[in-house]
């Protein structure tokens, strides 16, 4: 190399680097290991460029409200805590108690070593099936904090591998802070509730719910008006007087009661409110009964008042803002799974979803467009052309948002485990994606070493056809 070729490679470098300065969205700091991926692939401005109408209201409040009551009452994958009954057979609390947990027939470890069917024992004595009564009263309650929910009332892990730490079995998902519940059962050692949350059934810790009437607990989700978390996560304001609502957490697509201005003093914790919107929020009482207390959440926080417009661009703004977080099977690592990434997202305009991906993708009312299980990948190809931006499309066990066609193929943002690409001789490698990503459906690909566009089976936008309306 002559001295010429050396300064004219100093030179580029530096103005690479002058325009990483002046673009930071242009700084490439490592090679991806994702095929095709440009930085600027990696903002949601991308590929709203390439929507159509991306504006546009995909459906009214009115409606979603509306569509949401019809939802719940198909119970599919979705439950109306309003409408629970006071009380529960003993079969049918029975039955709650063995369909929340199972044993698995697959090898399982704790600890790194293999364990007998007999370690199941002291967590199923725990169930306390002695103590269900033929007529069963059920109690309301709020979660207070973040919690995980468990097939038995217990906090130990088990896995599917030796040293794995990333797929706890016995987690069946977290329930958020603010979600009502119904406890149907208490655990023989009284830490653990059975509870049903709107989403599913499990055990939870008692110490996490605060126990009010049916009454309070069920008006505090309707009370208007409220914000909405837009962001990942947000915390109320720090209160040194009153723990139970200092940085109280609150997740995306979360709901939080404004207080009445009658109900707001001169001072909160120690200081006039100013700059900060004023929320009710729950509290746990030393009895475990439920009160209600006020927090702060800074104005400049990532907020809505209200419900975000339903439109392509804010379910796509709304998915970027996870980018890059962490894989968390049921919620595990306080994150998300791939079911949970969708139905937050979706929540930030009022539509509910499903928690669990198979109900979303097999189930859930709306806009259905089918990948026939035979069709062909030029078959395929040409129904993931059909689709708009900002599709949700579902593969067994896993949910990805469709963004749209860029070059030679076609991408997806997911909250995925893993990531398969073909290196220089076409031989598959594998890495650990374990977080939300922006991947091709081309060129990644399934461990049979098909492209990942073969493995779905459906796309569906939670809109109503205009059959739905009218049947």
């Amino acid at each position: 190399m002559n001295k010429y070729s050396a300064t004219m490679i100093f030179m580029l470098f530096c103005c690479a680097e002058i325009q990483a300065a002046e673009n930071p969205r242009a700084f490439v700091q490592f090679p991806s290991k994702i095929p095709g991926l440009s930085m600027e692939m990696l903002y949601a401005d991308f590929w709203a460029g390439k929507l159509q109408d991306s504006d546009s209201l995909l459906d009214s409040e009115i409606n979603i409200r509306r569509r949401n009551r019809e939802h719940l009452k198909m119970r599919n994958g979705l439950e109306n805590l309003a409408l629970h009954p006071a009380f529960l057979t003993s079969s049918e609390v029975l039955f709650l108690i063995r369909d929340s947990g199972y044993i698995s027939k697959s090898t399982r470890y704790f600890e790194g070593r293999t364990i007998e069917v007999s370690f199941y024992d002291t967590m199923l004595q725990n169930r306390n099936l002695e103590a269900v009564e033929e007529r069963n009263t059920v109690r309301f309650g709020m979660t207070v904090k973040r919690v995980e929910a468990r097939m038995f009332p217990s906090e130990l892990r088990l896995f599917s591998e030796p040293g794995d730490i990333d797929f706890d079995r016995l987690l069946v998902a977290v329930m958020y802070a603010l979600e009502p519940v119904v406890i149907v059962h208490v655990s023989r050692d009284g830490e653990w509730y059975l509870a049903k949350s709107a989403f599913f059934t499990a055990w939870v810790r008692a110490d996490s719910v605060a126990v009010g009437s049916r009454l309070e607990v069920l008006d505090y989700a309707k009370q208007e008006p409220f914000l909405v978390v837009t962001g990942k996560r947000i915390c109320t304001g720090v209160d040194a007087y009153e723990p139970r609502v200092s940085e109280f957490p609150a997740d995306m697509g979360q709901r939080l009661p404004l207080a009445d201005r009658w109900q707001i003093p001169d001072e909160i914790g120690s200081r006039i409110p100013d700059g900060n919107f004023v929320v009710r929020l729950p509290m746990r009482n030393t009895d475990g009964s439920l009160s209600f207390g006020l927090g702060l959440i800074s104005r400049s926080d990532d907020i809505s008042i209200g419900y975000l417009p339903y439109t392509r661009r804010n379910i796509l703004n709304q998915a970027f803002k996870f980018l890059g977080q962490r894989y968390g099977w049921g919620g595990l690592f306080g994150t998300r799974d791939c079911s949970s990434f969708l139905k937050d997202i979706y929540a930030t305009m009022g539509v509910i979803l499903p928690r669990n991906s198979r109900f979303q993708g097999q189930i859930a009312p709306g806009e259905v467009v089918e990948f026939p299980k035979k069709s062909t990948l030029p078959e395929r190809i040409r129904i993931i052309e059909s689709l708009p931006g900002i599709t949700p499309v579902y593969m067994s066990g896993h949910v990805m948002l469709y963004l749209g066609k860029h070059r030679n193929d076609y991408y997806i943002i997911h909250d995925g485990a893993s990531l398969r690409v073909k290196n220089w001789s076409r031989e598959l490698k594998s890495y650990n994606l374990m977080g939300v990503a922006v991947t091709p459906l081309l060129s990644t690909y399934l461990s049979g070493g098909g492209p990942f566009l073969e493995a779905l089976y459906a796309a569906r936008n939670f809109v109503f056809t205009e059959q739905q309306e009218n049947e």
